[in-house]
């Protein structure tokens, strides 16, 4: 065989070698439940004016990385579910005044059980 033979089979060789190390990332912030619970923030925010819903992150990420022995996940999920985001857009403004929601970010489970 030729260099160029021996160097093109050594190529495909190692090309089809397993990888140790692999990342997975997912930064998706199309996901539905990623909008629904940015819809309820606004729905709050229009029923509570005076109130600031900064700190509820409406955010999606993933990330795995398997690197040998080590197996590291970083999962961050939106505040709120499918559900909760359901129930707080669909929740009134007078039941999301009356159960507190406007006070302080509210907790999806006690205003939409």
């Amino acid at each position: 065989m030729t260099p160029r033979t021996w160097f093109l089979v050594l190529f495909v060789a190692l090309s089809l070698l397993p990888h140790k190390a692999r990342s997975t990332t997912d930064d998706d912030q199309f996901r539905e439940d990623v909008i629904l619970c940015e819809e309820a923030v606004a729905h709050l925010e229009s029923c509570c004016p005076s109130a600031t819903f900064d700190n509820v992150a409406c955010k999606y990420y993933f990330n795995q990385d398997d690197c040998g022995d080590d197996n590291e996940v970083t999962l961050t999920l939106p505040a709120y579910s499918i559900p909760q985001s359901n129930c707080l857009r669909n929740a009134s403004c007078a039941d999301l005044v009356a159960s507190g929601a406007c006070a302080s970010p509210p907790d999806a489970g006690a205003v939409c059980p």
